[in-house]
This record gives structure tokens, C-alpha cells and sequence, in this order.
């Protein structure tokens, strides 16, 4: 598909935001943008004009949803939603993605755009994850935490080694 045959929605997104490669490549992409986004959106536009947003889910009061990231799809302008189609297509996007044991997405959020005949459609799931389970994740880069580490947050290896250099450095230069 040629940039002239792009969705209106693909061909006006900047570059950066445009999305050309894989859905399994965007789904690994995501997972590691979302956690150096700390709580921002990160989003691509695919050809077709589908919009995949994730994101760290902020703290939350009732710390349901710490550090669990929220997979968003969503598309412009539909002339005719039918929701079971768009649910059908979601199902394919969460099994490239690597998100098919997701939870959520059972409502379908349908407005009609503004100045148009047309609708948006889009769908939200949350990653799984068990209340007080350990982090799956480091809480800095998102890769898989050591087991047991000296520091209250999960971290990875390589995370809480130059944690700690760091941290000696700052001791060695106070002395």
C-alpha cells in the first residue's frame, strides 16, 4: 500500500506516528515505548487507518490497575458500524499484538464524528494481572524483573545494576 493509497487517517499522521511493519513488531514496540512513557499514550497509525494506542496505566486509588498497560484500538470514519464486525476485527488485532488474554473490550464506544455522517469506533482492554501479584515487568524498562533485588520496585538485572552504580557514585561524591 502506497502513502496515495493510505487511509486519510495514515497519509495525515506524521511520520513517527505512521506504522508500516508488522503487528507482532507493534505489539513488542508498544509494551517498550509504554513503559519509558511513564503513563502517556504511545500510538500508531496502521495503513488501513486503525488506531493502536497503549499505555502504563497511572496510579490508581484503589490500585486495581498499577502498573498494568491498557491496549486501545479505534477507527474513523465508519459510514455503517456494525459492532460485531469491529469486534471481529479487534480479535485479530489482540492476536497479533500478543494481547489475546486481555480483559475488557466487551463495550464497543461508538460516536458519531462531529460535522459528519461518519462514526468512530474503538475498544479498550487491560493487561491481566492478579491484585498484590509480584510485577511481571520492570517498573523502569519493562523487561522481566531479577528475582529478588535490594530495591522496593521490581527491576531487571541490568536496571538495578546501574541503579546501583549510580547510587555509589552519588555516596562516593558526598564523602
Amino acid at each position: 500500500m502506497t502513502a496515495s493509497t493510505a487511509h486519510p487517517d495514515f497519509a495525515a499522521a506524521d511520520q513517527e506516528h505512521r506504522w508500516a511493519r508488522s503487528l507482532t513488531e507493534l505489539g513488542t514496540f508498544l509494551r517498550e515505548a509504554a513503559w519509558k512513557a511513564k503513563g502517556s499514550w504511545v500510538w500508531r497509525i496502521l495503513p488501513q487507518g486503525a488506531c493502536v494506542a497503549m499505555r502504563v496505566n497511572p496510579p490508581s486509588a484503589d490500585r486495581t490497575t498499577n502498573l498494568r498497560k491498557e491496549l486501545r484500538l479505534s477507527r474513523r470514519g465508519i459510514k455503517k458500524p456494525d459492532p460485531a464486525l469491529w469486534m471481529a476485527e479487534v480479535k485479530t488485532f489482540l492476536g497479533y499484538l500478543d494481547c489475546a488474554t486481555w480483559v475488557g473490550g466487551v463495550e464497543v464506544e461508538l460516536v458519531r464524528e462531529p460535522d459528519a455522517e461518519t462514526y468512530q469506533v474503538s475498544t479498550s482492554f487491560l493487561e491481566p494481572a492478579a491484585f498484590g501479584a509480584k510485577p511481571e515487568f520492570c517498573a523502569r524498562c519493562g523487561k522481566q524483573p531479577a528475582e529478588k533485588g535490594p530495591y522496593k520496585e521490581a527491576l531487571c538485572n541490568q536496571c538495578a545494576t546501574e541503579l546501583g552504580t549510580a547510587e555509589a557514585a552519588a555516596h562516593k561524591a558526598a564523602r
